[in-house]
């Protein structure tokens, strides 16, 4: 509760320096795609990582997502088409640290 208080936030960013930048500071990209192979539950998380969520009809930007380490998708059964942002980015913040014992950012 209140995490959204202890968090970094940015505004008006240009994602491609964002993304250089932390690939510098040895952060690993991910990014949602529908047309990965990969799937969220093979994902091989280091301790410094990051998350490229796009939106329910558009995904992630092309351009954005190549610039990424790796894409992934989370698996999806029956005849859903899509999840809604927030649904899929609690899905992966849970599968990513279901397995630790503590996370700090």
């Amino acid at each position: 509760m209140g995490s959204l208080f202890h968090l970094p936030v940015l505004n008006n960013v240009d994602i491609k320096e964002l993304i250089i930048l932390m690939k510098r500071k040895k952060i690993t990209i991910f990014a949602t795609s529908l047309n990965s192979k990969k799937y969220l539950n093979e994902l091989h998380c280091s301790t410094k990582i990051a998350f490229i969520i796009g939106n329910e009809s558009n995904g992630v930007k092309i351009e954005t997502e190549k610039l990424a380490n790796t894409s992934f998708k989370i698996p999806m059964y029956g005849k859903a088409e899509s999840l809604n942002v927030a649904v899929a980015a609690s899905i992966i913040m849970y599968e990513v640290t279901k397995n630790k014992q503590y996370m700090q950012i």
